[in-house]
């Protein structure tokens, strides 16, 4: 099984406050979160060319199952849960959506189902975007988020204060239609097992988020260094995995969880010891090495999409 390297910018930053400034950061103090503090940074179809490998796993696999359902771990406002809800709805009533998060307000957010978008997100599913611009993926994400989400009037702000009004920019989306089957709740990924039973997940998403128990955040949501506790922090994270994903279902990481400063190695390892095996394979050892650093130079040493083994 293989799909093609996925290749992203290493974005260098010039400060910590340049970081919150270019992901349009929103931080949440805590005292529940193992950093202090929650980072609201979601997007609707963020990373197409994993989101499209996945889906189409989730329709040759386990499309005659009972039930499939997708976890979204750490959902922030619910774009991804909803993204993989529209793209999927081919499954009907037998797909379950599940969106955790440990902020109460994100879960309240998601609930409502009420979107300003940005780039590049607005560029893909406005109509200023050209067709000819769009992969045949990307046009099928901006044909299902119409069907299931319409343009709404500026005023609903007053009833969603997530994001600060913008007079410049008012266009926002709003769900079309109730959708019983995408749910959202708080919950913390330290207590995974907690949340969910025993090979019940087809796709768990814990993309980009490992970075806030793994690593000392500055309030910019930047990670500045590794937590002393961060190895026994994943360890523990992939051993629940292991008890909640189905066999041959898919754990799905961030393409960019090596430039939060998480220790991929640590994930390579935990993984493999509790019963998954990656599912991107790179062609040579120049493609891997650009994409993950010369420290990690090994060819096919760490994967983002992990499968669970089959019993």
């Amino acid at each position: 099984m293989k799909i093609s390297p996925i290749y992203s910018n290493n974005y260098k930053y010039i400060n910590p406050q340049s970081f919150g400034a270019f992901h349009n950061v929103e931080k949440e103090q805590t005292n529940e979160s193992k950093s202090g503090l929650l980072v609201h940074i979601s997007k609707f179809f963020r990373e197409p060319e994993t989101d499209e490998f996945v889906q189409d796993y989730v329709l040759k696999n386990f499309s005659k199952d009972n039930k499939v359902k997708v976890v979204s771990g750490g959902c922030s406002a619910g774009e991804e849960a909803y993204s993989y809800y529209v793209m999927l709805d081919s499954l009907k009533d037998k797909l379950e959506v599940e969106g955790f998060d440990l902020s109460q307000k994100s879960i309240n957010e998601a609930r409502k189902g009420i979107y300003r978008l940005s780039y590049p997100e607005r560029d893909i599913l406005d109509d200023k975007c050209s067709m000819q611009n769009l992969t045949p993926y990307t046009a099928r994400t901006r044909e299902q988020f119409r069907k299931h989400f319409r343009a709404s009037d500026w005023r609903v702000y007053e009833l969603y204060p997530y994001f600060l009004y913008n007079p410049n920019d008012t266009r926002l989306y709003e769900r079309k239609d109730e959708m019983p089957n995408c749910k959202f709740f708080k919950g913390d990924v330290l207590n995974i097992d907690k949340m969910f039973e025993k090979n019940s997940v087809n796709v768990f998403l814990l993309r980009n988020m490992l970075y806030l128990v793994t690593c000392e955040v500055l309030n910019s949501g930047l990670a500045t260094g590794e937590r002393q506790d961060a190895k026994n922090t994943i360890n523990s994270i992939a051993k629940q995995l292991g008890e909640v994903v189905k066999p041959k279902g898919l754990v799905v990481f961030g393409e960019n969880e090596q430039f939060q400063m998480v220790n991929i190695e640590y994930i390579t390892d935990a993984m493999t010891k509790n019963g998954f095996e990656p599912v991107i394979r790179y062609k040579n050892k120049e493609d891997f090495t650009w994409l993950y650093g010369k420290r990690y130079s090994v060819q096919n040493k760490y994967s983002h999409i992990w499968k669970k083994k089959a019993e």
